[in-house]
């Protein structure tokens, strides 16, 4: 829902950061960050304090899919260690690239008459 930029996801989102599973609160966190739904990042951030290290860093290895400070500043609480930021950001750098190169290869496509 995300991938389409499709903000009726965004309550189906919030709802994810409930889930016990940090899975589902992890795509949840991307669903929101792709959509840069701003006012979540609390939310995130509660939901984060309740899980255990290793779901919080996978926590903030999504909020990369957001592209404001506020989210960059619980990244840093999040995940402490500078070089596995680091890796996060680039990953999901690398990510948005592939997409992007998918969307432009679509839209350059022609369609058969």
């Amino acid at each position: 829902l995300a991938e389409v930029n499709d903000s009726r996801a965004l309550e189906l989102f919030r709802r994810g950061l409930e889930s016990p599973n940090y899975l589902v609160v992890a795509a949840a966190v991307q669903g929101l960050g792709r959509l840069q739904d701003v006012a979540a990042i609390p939310a995130i951030a509660k939901a984060a304090d309740r899980l255990p290290l290793d779901a919080r860093l996978s926590i903030g290895r999504h909020l990369y899919w957001y592209s404001r400070p506020e989210a960059d500043q619980l990244v840093q609480r999040l995940v402490p260690d500078q070089a596995l930021r680091d890796h996060f950001r680039n990953e999901i750098q690398m990510l948005r690239t592939a997409e992007m190169k998918t969307i432009i290869g679509r839209s350059s496509t022609v369609a058969p008459k």
